[in-house]
């Protein structure tokens, strides 16, 4: 399209505007799926992924390979001010645990999604001993 009928229609273009719509354009979108670990005890891993496009979180999967121990663990993903916006919980007794909390909500830009583990010490006394976070961003 010609500039003299662009303004025509009442559309100014300048060449910043240009450049910036080029770079938007080719520029790779992050997203909200992510993951990574932590380490605990003797070689155990404790990990996280987060499933999503985005700032759209599908799931966040827990994963503990090779391990071996009982509780529970709760799956959070706080926004930029701290304040808690989803939080779940599930409890395990299980060797390789893995766990998937069905998320499927939009969250703020710079959220981050935790999963903390929980092991118990005695009935009714639980230790954290693993915590791993990703942030959530466009």
């Amino acid at each position: 399209m010609r500039l003299t009928r662009l303004r025509r229609l009442g559309v100014v273009v300048t060449a910043g505007t240009l450049a910036a719509g080029a770079a938007l354009a080719i520029a790779p979108s992050a997203s909200a799926s992510s993951d990574g670990c932590t380490r605990y005890g003797y070689a155990h891993k404790f990990c996280i992924k987060v499933d999503g496009t985005g700032r759209h979180v599908n799931s966040i999967t827990v994963n503990t390979p090779y391990g071996n121990w009982n509780g529970y663990v709760v799956a959070t993903v706080t926004g930029p001010n701290g304040k808690t916006l989803y939080k779940a919980k599930t409890h395990y007794k299980h060797h390789d645990y893995r766990e998937v909390f069905q998320v499927k909500k939009t969250f703020p830009n710079h959220s981050k999604a935790c999963v903390t583990g929980y092991g118990v010490d005695a009935p009714g006394k639980y230790h954290r001993f693993a915590k791993v976070c990703k942030e959530i961003h466009k």
